[in-house]
């Protein structure tokens, strides 16, 4: 997929959907690149719906690449932004003060999460009491 497919309501400026095809064409490896492309297009989306936007643009998209990132790949998507003229230090600081799920904070699925046991975490804080 080399341009973010669309839906009507959302649309893309022409600067964001550049940066997501160079993105999306340079960074993911192979066995991951569908997966992430579908990643970044629904969290650029995700973001410019946010802030009120009626269109992404490359702030979102980057925003979006970094965010999505895994944590073994961050290092190489935050030069590749800084080297854009992004400030990746910011983004650092948005991504921590948002609200996330439990699933994105542990950069797993649900599916592959441990399941919580009530008894052991009970046990577990009687020891901490």
């Amino acid at each position: 997929m080399s341009e973010p497919a669309t839906g009507p309501a959302l649309l893309w400026t022409a600067d964001a959907a550049v940066l997501f095809a160079q993105l999306m064409a340079k960074g993911p490896p192979d066995a991951f690149r569908e997966a992430a492309t579908r990643g970044v297009q629904r969290e650029s989306e995700r973001v410019a719906v946010s802030r009120g936007a009626s269109r992404v643009e490359a702030d979102h998209v980057a925003f979006a690449c970094f965010a999505v990132s895994p944590p073994i790949f961050r290092p190489n998507v935050t030069a590749d932004l800084a080297a854009r003229g992004f400030d990746v230090e910011s983004f650092e600081t948005r991504l921590a003060a948002e609200p996330r799920p439990a699933t994105q904070r542990s950069g797993r699925p649900a599916s592959h999460q441990q399941p919580t046991d009530p008894i052991r975490d009970q046990e577990a804080s009687d020891v901490d009491r």
